[in-house]
């Protein structure tokens, strides 16, 4: 698995230099770092932390889903907006209208039940979504591969997991590393970010029965 995202992350490093024309000084000197650093990563020699990581999408602009994509196996909230966006899309204006006068008071009934959510950091995301799961803190440190006092930790939001552990966090969890760390992110949203108020499974209704009024409505 180590090798896996060291190379994941040297393809990035590669397409973001490619993308932005820069050397590896000019952007080691952006990210505030050794050049000699930056080529570790760069060459798959070595990993940065997750804070390092974050600091080159919100320096280079670039979308820190598609910095982790070949290393995220499942659908990403992206992948389910897509879906409510797409239902709309097909229907004309008026009928569209009418399926949003339907779902709205589900959508804000949804955020209405999730005030922790709108303002929770990375560690208060983890906690909110394993205590929805009824998962004990225990049980989810072993499905996570960590131990428990690592988890208690950072569900306190006292520091950011290695790489490694974030991923495992991102697959047991079935969220896209935009969705844990929208708040550490400054670079534009692709989508509303307003979505990832709710939680990944009300995102999954959401989209489910938006395709269905969508459906019976054009019918």
């Amino acid at each position: 698995m180590g090798n896996e995202i060291k190379c994941a992350i040297s393809d990035s490093l590669k397409k973001i230099k490619a993308d932005r024309g820069m050397d590896v000084s000019l952007m080691a000197d952006l990210l505030n770092i050794p050049a000699s650093t930056f080529e570790t990563y760069l060459y798959a020699r070595n990993l940065p932390s997750l804070d390092t990581v974050i600091r080159i999408c919100n320096q280079f602009n670039y979308p820190i889903n598609d910095f982790f994509a070949p290393l995220i196996g499942h659908a990403t909230e992206q992948a389910l907006i897509a879906r409510v966006y797409s239902s709309f899309g097909m229907l004309p204006e008026i009928k569209r209208k009418q399926v949003y006068q339907v779902i709205e008071p589900l959508i804000q009934s949804m955020a209405d039940d999730l005030p922790d959510l709108k303002i929770a950091g990375f560690g208060q995301k983890i906690r909110i979504l394993r205590e929805d799961s009824r998962t004990t803190l225990v049980d989810a440190a072993e499905s996570y591969g960590i131990k428990p006092d690592t988890l208690k930790v950072l569900e306190a939001n006292q520091r950011l997991p290695s790489i490694s552990t974030f991923l495992k966090l991102c697959k047991s969890l079935r969220v896209s590393p935009e969705y844990l760390l929208c708040n550490y992110l400054t670079y534009p949203f692709p989508v509303d970010n307003g979505f990832y108020f709710l939680k990944p499974r009300e995102l999954a209704a959401l989209a489910e029965v938006s395709r269905r009024l969508c459906r019976q409505i054009s019918e």
